[in-house]
């Protein structure tokens, strides 16, 4: 195969900048009603451990938990449980696109 140094112009394309119009983020109706369905029940006693995950209206991603200590190993190690599980069940559901027989279905279904 031989090589004739032949030069072949380069022609870009010529993209149009895409603009996004920015909207005020709307209030998820199924976020609002998992929260109120759980802080009943933990305004009720049922409830001794929670952590959250969330991701803000500007996007930023963070999470917390309550409360901050427990009183004795056999608490904090059911927490850390909880939370471990939650991890696995939800990277399950992204994985396979559903979501675990066992996750909240709402308090119409509690």
């Amino acid at each position: 195969m031989s090589n004739d140094n032949t030069i072949v112009p380069f022609k870009p394309k010529l993209v149009e900048p895409v603009t996004h119009e920015v909207t005020e983020p709307a209030a998820d109706a199924d976020v609002i009603k998992m929260l109120e369905f759980y802080l009943e029940k933990a305004r009720t006693g049922k409830i001794t451990f929670a952590a959250i995950a969330f991701i803000d209206e500007a996007g930023a991603a963070t999470s917390t938990w309550a409360p901050e200590s427990y009183p004795n190993e056999q608490a904090t190690t059911k927490a850390i449980g909880a939370v471990a599980y939650l991890n696995a069940r939800f990277m399950n559901s992204v994985v396979n696109c559903e979501r675990a027989a066992d996750d909240w279905e709402g308090p119409e279904k509690a």
